[in-house]
């Protein structure tokens, strides 16, 4: 996954990044970032202005407004030394450097907020209220591929278990012995029915399997704690009705 920033910014897929990253005339830009947290990894020079190079880094670091409110990317937003660069010595590096949209770094400059940054660039935002806010760094683990190692046909394959368990485990709670030569009905119409293969004959016969494992299976989970949990529940209920003001026998 990829992210295109600018006015609105938007997600595209990885095979779209892809075709970007072909198209002649593309350059491309290494982002070293840190697997721990996801932050961008600094540079420090003498003048007030950050050069082109520093720009990028704090806007690639930082990707939004730092400040609370609207996510602001770096065509409505300035960069802002959180420690002043003049009567307060702030050094012009990626440290002391952080995004601000427009207003919010108005306020900074007019002392209605205060604001700090710490080694790994968190700011800390104080309003004249009192209130106090804590942002981050962009997060790049956003754009990484969390799947777990199960792919989608195994995802498939475990929800078609856990229907065909449920399916099963209704026809089991709403058919008796009597009804067990007869095709059961599930509620859904004719469009859904439950059959299985006689293993002895490979005849088809209605209803689940013999050996069809239950939801309870699937989840590793038994109905006993399920009314374990139940009859705790209704002993407390019943412990708090007895506790009532005004409970009890009366002359």
């Amino acid at each position: 996954m990829a992210e295109v920033l600018g006015a609105t910014p938007f997600f595209i897929t990885d095979g779209q990044a892809r075709e970007l990253a072909l198209l002649p005339g593309t350059t491309l830009h290494r982002l070293v970032t840190d697997p721990r947290d996801g932050r961008l990894v600094e540079r420090t020079i003498t003048t007030y202005r950050p050069d082109a190079d520093m720009r990028r880094q704090v806007i690639a670091a930082d990707v939004y407004s730092r400040a609370p409110g609207p996510r602001t990317t770096a065509p409505g937003g300035e960069l802002d030394h959180v420690t002043p660069h003049g009567w307060a010595g702030g050094p012009t590096t990626e440290t002391n450097l952080a995004l601000l949209a427009k207003r919010p770094h108005r306020y900074k400059t007019d002392q209605q907020w205060q604001v700090t940054i710490g080694a790994r660039r968190d700011l800390t935002i104080t309003t004249l209220l009192g209130q106090v806010v804590t942002t981050r760094v962009h997060d790049y683990r956003t754009y990484l591929d969390h799947r777990g190692h199960h792919d989608l046909a195994d995802a498939r394959d475990t929800a078609a278990q856990a229907l065909q368990a449920a399916l099963a485990d209704h026809t089991r709670t709403t058919h008796g012995p009597r009804d067990r030569a007869r095709r059961p009905r599930l509620g859904l119409g004719d469009w859904l029915t439950l059959d299985h293969t006689d293993p002895t004959t490979s005849t088809t016969r209605p209803g689940p399997h013999p050996h069809q494992p239950t939801l309870d299976n699937l989840l590793n989970t038994t109905r006993s704690q399920d009314n374990d949990d139940h009859a705790a529940s209704s002993q407390t209920d019943e412990t708090r009705h007895d506790e009532t003001p005004g409970a009890g026998t009366h002359d």
